[in-house]
């Protein structure tokens, strides 16, 4: 796949699907539909989780997910946390993962 001007695309040069992000998406329901930013990132996030099940999304309070999004005074995001993990802590974590179950080097 290749994103080129915003715009995602198979080898085929079929649509592969949306670039939108989230935070632009937010900001566009704010603009198109003269909502809140709660009104708007409830409908973006907790409402859709909700929806397929994730029970432990939206909330911080005790045993729930801690997944946070904080944003700067234009509503683009600053760090994004996942299980109280900050994204660059969690991404590190994947990749010490990632490299005991699947060594790219096995012994000999």
């Amino acid at each position: 796949m290749t994103v080129k001007e915003g715009v995602a695309r198979i080898a085929t040069g079929s649509l592969a699907g949306s670039t939108l992000t989230m935070d632009r998406a937010v900001r566009n329901a704010m603009a198109a539909a003269d909502l809140s930013l709660a009104e708007a990132w409830q409908m973006a996030s907790y409402n859709p989780a909700q929806v397929i099940g994730l029970e432990k999304k939206g909330s911080l309070e005790p045993g729930e997910d801690a997944d946070i999004v904080l944003l700067d005074d234009e509503l683009k995001v600053v760090l994004t946390m996942v299980g109280g993990l900050s994204g660059k802590r969690m991404y590190e974590l994947v990749d010490v993962v990632m490299t005991i179950r699947f060594p790219l080097a096995m012994p000999s």
